[in-house]
């Protein structure tokens, strides 16, 4: 399964967050479409952020943190590979990043 140009919803407030709010909130709704696909997030096994660069000219800091929310943890011990593309802009305002994934698994 592969989807892509998936970013944060906005918040209450309307404002966007920052990079790990931004990070954890694409994740979430990654594995709620997963889910409802009958898939998990352990089934993902590439992860491609596309992030605006930060004011130290790197954001990666706060996309680990959300990130790890979702990998490397008891419930999902698994880490898929990823590249991490660092860009001048996105086409939606407000999104840091936007990241495409690649899920496989073997058939039932």
């Amino acid at each position: 399964m592969y989807l892509s140009s998936s970013g944060a919803r906005p918040l209450d407030d309307g404002s966007w967050g920052d990079m790990k709010q931004q990070t954890a909130n694409t994740f979430s709704c990654f594995k709620q479409t997963l889910e409802e696909h009958r898939w998990s997030m352990s089934d993902i096994v590439q992860v491609r952020p596309f992030a605006v660069a930060g004011e130290d000219g790197r954001n990666f800091a706060g996309f680990k943190e959300g990130y790890s929310e979702f990998f490397g943890t008891d419930e999902n011990p698994n880490k898929p590979v990823r590249s991490f593309v660092e860009i001048k802009d996105l086409v939606v305002e407000g999104w840091l990043v936007e990241v495409e994934i690649r899920a496989a698994r073997m058939p039932e």
